[in-house]
């Protein structure tokens, strides 16, 4: 196994087709990059920048771990999340990911501005919530029907999350 230097992780916040605030994760490598993105049941994998970022937390990738491409293999993906398509689970997603490569030593612990593990979660989830009511020209003109401008599924899963965990 070839080991390399330090590069990073970021959870990204970025604006998609079927969600208005979806979390990706970004590998970034000696100038090269590799999105990661969850959607539906499917992991699709790109090297296209996206045109705007709403948000992002990075974690530095530890020495002696294997190149960006081969650390893309050890991508989690829970069977439960693979199933469920009616909502959007890209935060928890995103979590399970980081906390994965913290506890096989593929990354520091604290993200670079001192997020840990035990903060992540909510914090994703609050990011993806304020970008949702923020969305677009400032501020967000919420109408009756969500689903026309937001991914409602995002709204019933944060929703959700809040209410259990709050």
């Amino acid at each position: 196994m070839d080991t390399v230097s330090k590069g990073s992780i970021k959870a990204q916040l970025v604006s998609t087709s079927c969600c208005k605030a979806h979390w990706i994760i970004s590998f970034s490598q000696f100038g090269e990059c590799i999105n990661a993105e969850l959607s539906g049941n499917t992991l699709w994998y790109t090297r296209e920048i996206f045109a705007e970022v709403l948000d992002s937390i990075e974690f530095r990738i530890n020495d002696g771990v294997p190149p960006i491409d081969e650390m893309k293999g050890h991508m989690w993906l829970p069977e439960h999340l693979m199933k469920q398509q009616e909502f959007c689970r890209s935060a928890e997603w995103v979590w399970g990911v980081l906390w994965l490569y913290t506890h096989i030593g593929y990354i520091e612990n604290f993200s670079t501005a001192g997020i840990s593990l035990g903060q992540l979660l909510e914090l994703l989830v609050d990011k993806q919530l304020e970008a949702l009511i923020y969305v677009g020209m400032g501020r967000l003109h919420i109408e009756n029907e969500l689903s026309h401008s937001l991914c409602s599924g995002c709204i019933s899963f944060n929703m959700q999350f809040i209410s259990i965990s709050r």
